[in-house]
């Protein structure tokens, strides 16, 4: 063959490499084709995976996800101790509970800020006005660190005497029920609860992101708890891969929760069986948001605190310590701001 026709040749070759697309990278094989995930169904937990089944996200990773529900977070710590939960997606608290008793647990991730679904409704009848109106009220709610850390928020940033605020202790299913008989005069809670308490003639005049008083309006951070999805270190060596399917899948449900609220919506109503115009306004109150930065770590890291002051975990391990932010990176870069 002549140099010429040779030259000729290479220079063809070039020009069909370049209009050839490349063949895509072999995903990374997972170790794992199911997985089970334990979370709560209600609009600060479930959003997320429910949209990532519902449209086939985790199926187009490579991996089939089962949610399994639980009636509270409280349920997953004994039983990823006990090795029959090994994912989970719960109030930060939950993990916590078992990484403060050095159980070797690492939050992989986040998928909810709920500063602004935990709140306060009161009583329309009772024409509070504003933050110092709440003395000398009896106020609902569950009794944990969680919600003594919000009334103790609130009642130092608006001037409130704590000591004149008195506290009922009820589980959150009767808040509403209890609140409608008029036995109480407000219901600190989180949602669902707080958007079904309110509308037993009431109104949410407080929000952890939020003051919605009649003569104080306000737009803040008081208060905070991540939902973080959190497994055993062990289950993170062992399945690296079919963790980071999980998070992308996740993070695809993020995306469309944010793109396609309505639809969202409607398939979330159907999901967890919660009518559209109540999930409408729970949803409102929510974050949704999957970014691992500094704010994310302290939220935490205060989180353990008030933990600790309520005598509820031996000790406050800070978060750097126990976040794994490799496997949302690798799901999500721009996602994660943190080493």
């Amino acid at each position: 063959m002549s140099q010429g026709r040779m030259n000729m040749l290479v220079g063809i070759m070039g020009i069909l490499a370049l209009a050839v697309p490349a063949a895509p990278t072999a995903a990374a094989t997972l170790e794992l084709k199911s997985l089970d995930v334990y979370t709560s169904r209600d609009p600060q937990l479930a959003v997320q995976i429910e949209l990532a089944v519902e449209k086939g996200y985790f199926r187009e990773e490579g991996l089939d996800v089962t949610v399994k529900y639980l009636s509270g977070g409280g349920e997953i710590p004994p039983a990823m101790a006990g090795g029959s939960i090994k994912v989970a997606m719960a109030a930060h608290n939950n993990a916590l509970n078992l990484i403060a008793r050095d159980f070797p647990v690492k939050v992989i991730g986040t998928i909810n800020d709920i500063s602004g679904a935990m709140g306060l409704a009161v009583r329309n009848a009772l024409n509070v006005r504003s933050p110092k109106d709440l003395e000398g009220k009896k106020v609902g709610t569950f009794v944990y660190a969680a919600t003594m850390d919000f009334l103790a928020r609130m009642s130092a940033r608006h001037g409130i005497d704590r000591n004149k605020i008195q506290v009922i202790n009820l589980q959150p299913p009767d808040l509403a029920p209890t609140f409608a008989r008029g036995d109480i005069d407000g219901a600190l809670i989180w949602e669902p609860h707080l958007t079904r308490t309110a509308k037993q003639g009431g109104t949410v005049v407080l929000t952890g992101a939020q003051a919605n008083f009649p003569e104080k309006k306000e737009t803040y951070r008081l208060w905070g708890l991540p939902i973080v999805v959190f497994t055993p270190q062990e289950f993170i060596d062992k399945n690296p891969n079919t963790l980071v399917a999980l998070l992308k899948g996740l993070a695809r449900g993020n995306d469309f929760v944010h793109s396609n609220r309505a639809e969202a919506i409607k398939i979330l109503t159907r999901k967890l069986s919660i009518p559209e115009d109540e999930l409408t306004e729970m949803m409102g109150r929510n974050k949704y948001t999957m970014l691992i930065d500094q704010a994310f770590l302290n939220e935490m890291d205060g989180a353990a605190d008030s933990q600790l002051a309520a005598k509820q975990i031996p000790k406050a391990p800070r978060a750097a310590t126990y976040t794994v932010p490799d496997l949302m990176r690798k799901a999500r870069p721009d996602w994660v701001t943190v080493r």
